[in-house]
């Protein structure tokens, strides 16, 4: 599961993924809600500001990048606040309607030299994803 909860004026995200493979995988926030459970309907990252691809402590980032989740024994827990993204249905950062995806590898936070880096991180292919969405 991935939960978002507002923290002050900013967002709280707690994570517990099992079934990875252990090391680095990259974490993102795509664009679109996950149809029939096809992780390609998620489209690209979030990115509503239209810039290259970095990692979360980046000043200049996709709002999505959250860059990578460490998997030890097939699992990855834990949390960070983010200050990008928002639950505030007014905020060109709003996240609910979107998707969270996990990917193969490990995101190389637009430092990989090539034109994928920049888009991707070259994370790989998306191993699982989930629409999000307001609970409760």
């Amino acid at each position: 599961f991935v939960k978002f909860f507002k923290y002050k004026k900013y967002v709280k995200v707690i994570y517990k993924i099992t079934g990875l493979s252990d090391g680095l995988h990259g974490f993102h926030i795509h664009q679109k809600k996950v149809k029939n459970n096809d992780c390609s309907t998620a489209a690209g990252h979030f990115n509503p500001d239209n810039i290259n691809h970095s990692g979360r402590h980046s000043h200049k980032r996709h709002a999505g990048d959250f860059g990578n989740i460490r998997s030890k024994n097939n699992k990855s827990a834990g949390s960070f606040i983010d200050s990008k993204i928002s639950l505030d249905k007014n905020s060109k950062y709003y996240i609910v309607g979107r998707s969270m995806v996990v990917h193969e590898k490990m995101d190389d936070l637009g430092k990989g030299g090539n034109i994928e880096s920049k888009i991707t991180g070259n994370a790989g292919k998306r191993l699982n994803c989930a629409s999000i969405k307001i609970i409760g």
